[in-house]
């Protein structure tokens, strides 16, 4: 009680507008509810903690509970109201001022290991490229909106995230303390995290030289760009579809928000999907993963394909859309897959590269047991395009794994990943699809994995001590843990999530099945305190706000918004 009363004295002592009242916790997990309020004379926000107002611009429950499960949680919603009492400029700002008043404690932690990381070569300074592109992004954003935010629904769209955004930013600032804060441009080091490196490939002086690169600095190069392995199995007799992902990424990004957004539109501007629930961080209004589950009941999560012809990232373009913000507008607008393909394609960034696979689980019914034509689509973006493909038959034939190098043949060749694992076939085992690692072990396992319990345990998988297609490096799985290399790198698998049809569609309670931290698959659980690749590059791997130990349980999350 003392810190809120604490918060109230400095608030009222600078006259800021934000109300901190006593925390209403439900049960005993220690959730706080809130609220935001709209002051139109004013134009200001104001959040009350411990008001869980329906009537409010936005409300939400915050369970701050990382240290004891892996993740916090954070269900979010805008005013849902038959009337349009608010606009929805402002009911998509007070949404994101609210996360960022209840949330702010996690923020600062994020920010400063993800630009340690990221911008480590710099001292962890957003090199000048990445500011000015980002500048320009926004000054993009801004005028697009102002022009067309009232007449078209993409780019009202694009209003409402922006905002969504900037609230986000305003209400961690009012929270932050001084040496705390950050401006609108570098926080989007964490909005924008998965656009970031390839950002940097925005000016032909910062780009790597592969020619230079021995096979063995290729190869971590290109482990350290490879973001997620992605699993979607059929039961046997087609009644069940389990799908899910594991995310590939650097250790000190395990920070972790599982979050649900409800936004409900004015009536001017309808919207196919309400809810969205995804595996989330800190200060991001999308997932990043990304792993999203619609109330419109689409599935989509994707991979990260390499760009190896370098020459492709001649046409970023800053006056375009971030990947984060398209992936987020395409959830909202679209209802089956190959109108998300459409909307996603549109004003590509060329940054984030990935292999998206959209799942209509609309289009299978398991009490029939039969998958319906559309049920699977997948695009894969390079910097200039997107090539869509619809791949239910593959699907039906029992499952559609994903893992780091395009499906679409054509897209391989755009990207340069033929012609650079024909001159370096040492290459192969990550980057070859039919060939690699991932694809032989996926062919090999899939036919295990009959319930939930075996679905967790193939999302997980990590024998390369033992298993002949790893070829003994921890790198080479499906969870990877690169930190237990020789050469360790404090990167790999960092979390797992999964549902199915049957779970999100037809039982009474819609669970998504999460877990947080590097596999324990036959493996000792990741300790920050005695982690080699920590131990041997100090400047890159920061962790402040993380916990020592990564040994957390499975959650049986219920989706609470729909």
């Amino acid at each position: 009680m003392d810190k809120y009363l604490n918060l109230l004295s400095f608030f009222i002592f600078f006259n800021i507008l934000i109300s901190i009242k006593a925390i209403e916790t439900k049960d005993e997990d220690g959730s706080i509810v809130a609220s935001c309020y709209y002051i139109k004379t004013t134009g200001k926000y104001k959040v009350e903690v411990g008001i869980f107002d329906k009537m409010a611009a936005a409300y939400a429950t915050y369970t701050p509970s990382y240290e004891t499960k892996g993740w916090d949680f954070l269900t979010l919603s805008s005013y849902d109201g038959v009337d349009d009492k608010y606009s929805d400029e402002v009911k998509n700002h007070a949404m994101g001022y609210l996360e960022g008043v209840l949330t702010y404690k996690r923020i600062y932690p994020a920010f400063y290991n993800l630009n340690n990381y990221k911008y480590y070569k710099n001292e962890g300074i957003m090199p000048n490229a990445t500011f000015e592109f980002f500048q320009q992004n926004l000054e993009y954003m801004q005028n697009m909106t102002s022009l067309y935010k009232d007449k078209d629904p993409y780019w009202h769209e694009v209003n409402n995230l922006y905002w969504q955004m900037r609230g986000l930013h305003e209400g961690y600032n009012l929270m932050a303390p001084p040496e705390e804060k950050i401006d609108l441009v570098r926080f989007q080091t964490i909005v924008s995290l998965g656009d970031v490196d390839e950002i940097g490939n925005w000016k032909k002086e910062n780009r790597p030289d592969f020619s230079k690169m021995t096979s063995e600095e290729l190869i971590t190069y290109l482990d350290l760009s490879s973001h997620c392995s992605a699993f979607m199995k059929v039961a046997d007799d087609f009644s069940d579809v389990w799908f899910g992902h594991n995310t590939w990424t650097f250790y000190n990004k395990m920070i972790r928000i599982y979050k649900e957004y409800k936004y409900v539109p004015n009536k001017d501007f309808p919207i196919k999907s309400q809810t969205i629930t995804m595996s989330s961080y800190p200060a991001a209004v999308n997932s990043q993963d990304d792993f999203y589950i619609t109330d419109a009941n689409l599935y989509v999560v994707e991979t990260t394909n390499p760009i190896l012809d370098l020459d492709l990232f001649d046409l970023l373009d800053p006056n375009t859309l971030m990947c984060w913000m398209r992936t987020m507008v395409a959830n909202r607008l679209t209802d089956n897959g190959l109108s998300w393909t459409q909307v996603f394609s549109k004003h590509n960034s060329g940054t984030y590269n990935n292999q998206f696979q959209i799942l209509d689980l609309k289009l299978i019914d398991t009490t029939k047991k039969e998958i319906l034509p559309g049920a699977l689509y997948i695009l894969e973006q390079y910097p200039g395009g997107c090539d869509v493909e619809e791949v239910t038959d593959y699907l039906k034939k029992g499952y559609w794994p994903s893992y780091n190098t395009p499906y679409i043949h054509s897209v391989r060749e755009k990207t340069g990943i033929i012609d650079a694992v024909k001159r370096d076939p040492s290459l192969a085992i990550s980057r070859d699809y039919d060939s690699c690692a991932r694809a032989k072990i996926f062919r090999r396992e899939q036919s295990t994995v009959k319930d939930i319990s075996t679905y967790k345990r193939l999302i997980r998988f990590n024998d390369y001590l033992h298993d002949e297609f790893s070829e003994g490096s921890a790198s080479n799985t499906i969870a990877a843990r690169n930190d237990l290399n020789e050469n360790a790198l404090c990167y790999g698998a960092t979390d797992a999530k999964f549902s199915s049809v049957n779970e999100i569609k037809t039982t009474g309670k819609k669970i998504v099945h999460i877990i947080s931290g590097p596999t324990t698959d036959g493996h000792e659980p990741f300790v920050w305190s005695k982690a080699k690749c920590k131990l041997t590059d100090k400047i890159r791997w920061n962790s402040i706000g993380h916990v020592d130990e990564y040994n957390f349980d499975w959650v049986d999350y219920e989706i609470k918004l729909w």
